[in-house]
């Protein structure tokens, strides 16, 4: 259950935060390479689905750093669900 729990807090915590990409925070900088502050539109649509891979090729720094244990995180979590 802690596991459920974790899970399920960070995966909000992450389609806040994508909901907020597409809605034009200015965070630009820890996702889609850093290159924008604020996502151009056609970015904001695809804003809904990044990858450990895509994050950890990044030319952003924050976004590496960020991103990439996030989504680990979301694996190992999901992971220990599914075997438990």
């Amino acid at each position: 259950m802690p596991y459920a729990i974790a899970l399920s807090v960070v995966l909000v915590g992450l389609a806040a935060f994508q909901l907020a990409l597409a809605l034009g925070a200015p965070w630009g900088h820890f996702a889609w390479g850093g290159q924008h502050r604020v996502l151009p539109t056609g970015v904001r649509i695809g804003s809904v689905v990044l990858g450990i891979i895509l994050n950890a090729i990044s030319r952003s720094k924050p976004e590496r750093y960020t991103m990439v244990p996030v989504v680990i995180g979301l694996a190992v979590l999901s992971l220990l669900i599914a075997l438990g």
